[in-house]
């Protein structure tokens, strides 16, 4: 038989409550792991953005550039 208060999240907070009383000398360094790799983790997706960022720059140079060539090329045609 199944028990009324064996849901979910009842069960979460009992297992949460264990682990706090027996390893509540860890946590502090727990939470200083956690922290330094959001960091790390943001700290490489904000690269990862620059990079992209600075991809697309360069690309829609060419382009423009490619453009004005062009335009040049049928320019000097047209006055021939």
């Amino acid at each position: 038989m199944i028990l009324a208060w064996a849901n979910p999240p009842t069960i979460a907070v009992i297992v949460l409550l264990v682990a706090l009383f027996f390893y509540r000398k860890r946590i502090p360094a727990l939470g200083k792991s956690l922290g330094q790799s959001l960091r790390k983790g943001k700290k490489s997706f904000d690269e990862h953005q620059d990079k992209l960022d600075r991809g697309t720059e360069v690309e829609a140079t060419v382009v423009s550039e490619e453009d004005v060539t062009r335009a040049r090329r049928e320019h000097e045609r047209d006055e021939v």
